[in-house]
């Protein structure tokens, strides 16, 4: 293959990444819980996002899921932050959140709760 066929063919396949990238995801503004600072951590395969946000006023922040245009609070498990890192495609969620005491502990949230793990 000479020289420039080489150029040629790697500029074709740079130029189908980006097409297939662009046609696969979009830029969407999730929101926020009110203050002003959203941190996404993870993407699920249905376009569910998960991390954490900082709250109106206060400035703590408290892990999400945006789901369906709609961003939900998932609390804590007793503290003042917690934050979600990932998601799998049944929509559990993993992450980790401050207790009463200010101990770091895991958290899992499915079925609409977030429990202690």
């Amino acid at each position: 293959m000479s020289l420039s066929r080489k150029k040629r063919v790697r500029r074709v396949e740079r130029l189908e990444c980006r097409r297939l990238l662009s046609a696969a995801y979009s830029v969407v503004d999730i929101g926020s819980l009110g203050g002003s600072g959203v941190f996404p951590a993870a993407v699920a395969d249905n376009g569910d996002v998960v991390g954490y946000a900082s709250l109106q006023y206060t400035g703590l922040t408290h892990a999400f899921r945006y789901t369906h245009g709609v961003m939900t609070d998932l609390g804590t498990l007793g503290g003042a932050t917690s934050a979600a890192q990932a998601i799998n495609n049944t929509g559990q969620i993993v992450g980790s959140s401050l207790d009463s005491s200010g101990h770091e502990l895991p958290f899992l949230y499915q079925n609409g709760a977030t429990e202690r793990r």
